[in-house]
């Protein structure tokens, strides 16, 4: 755990899920769907102690600022371990442009690293500035897509 001043940054744990969802359903760039929100409490609580991700969040007090979970195990990527997606990350808007990003992003990278990632990807929302983020980060920009979805 490190903190600086009044922000902490620290691995998430299970009984950070509420708070976390909560601050997730705030942040309009992870409103990728237009039917359900970005994703359901137990799913993140499912990631949260899912042993092939890691997720880090920053507090300034007792409020969340800002998260990054990042997973292995992706169907899309048939489940190789040494491949890695970047599911989420977001800051307050009171916290960007202040390296807390790049320093949620970078953690979460290393301790990939360290459980023997090798290919790292991004589903990045193309209005949110993540492209321009993940540019920063040494990333190169595939194809574009679209979220499509509907309720049946």
């Amino acid at each position: 755990m490190e903190t600086d001043q009044s922000l902490t940054i620290r691995r998430a744990t299970e009984d950070d899920s509420k708070d976390l969802h909560s601050f997730g359903l705030t942040q309009p760039e992870l409103q990728v769907s237009s039917q359900v929100e970005f994703m359901y409490e137990n799913e993140l609580k499912n990631w949260i102690v899912n042993p092939g991700a890691v997720t880090f969040l920053a507090k300034e007090g007792d409020q969340i600022v800002g998260f990054c979970l990042g997973t292995t195990g992706d169907p899309d990527h048939c489940a190789d371990a040494s491949q890695a997606c970047i599911v989420y990350l977001a800051v307050a808007e009171k916290w960007r442009r202040r390296s807390l990003a790049t320093n949620l992003f970078q953690r979460v990278m290393d301790e990939l690293k360290k459980n023997g990632v090798s290919y790292l990807y991004v589903w990045a929302c193309p209005t949110s500035g993540m492209v321009d983020f993940c540019a920063k980060q040494g990333m190169i920009k595939g194809r574009t897509c679209v979220w499509m979805d509907m309720s049946i």
